[in-house]
């Protein structure tokens, strides 16, 4: 049903590939930025509440914390 504690928790992960090259003759997968994530969110009475840690292939580490809506949700 709708009041499930599961139906307002959110687990999830991703990854990305990119960079900025001078031309794309430079562009290739070996010169490329390798980035892996994972987060978990639960609704809240402030919106959704989501925390996410993010590492790349040049070993830098990012952590985030996502307090309620983005501003463009607000207009949909």
């Amino acid at each position: 049903g709708g009041d499930d504690v599961f139906d307002h928790q959110h687990l999830g992960a991703g990854f990305e590939a990119g960079n900025a090259w001078p031309s794309l003759d430079e562009a290739s997968w070996d010169s490329s930025v390798k980035s892996s994530s994972v987060f978990a969110g639960v609704d809240t009475f402030l919106g959704p509440v989501q925390v996410a840690a993010a590492y790349n292939n040049e070993d830098n580490w990012t952590a985030y914390l996502n307090i309620g809506f983005s501003f463009t949700q607000l207009f949909y």
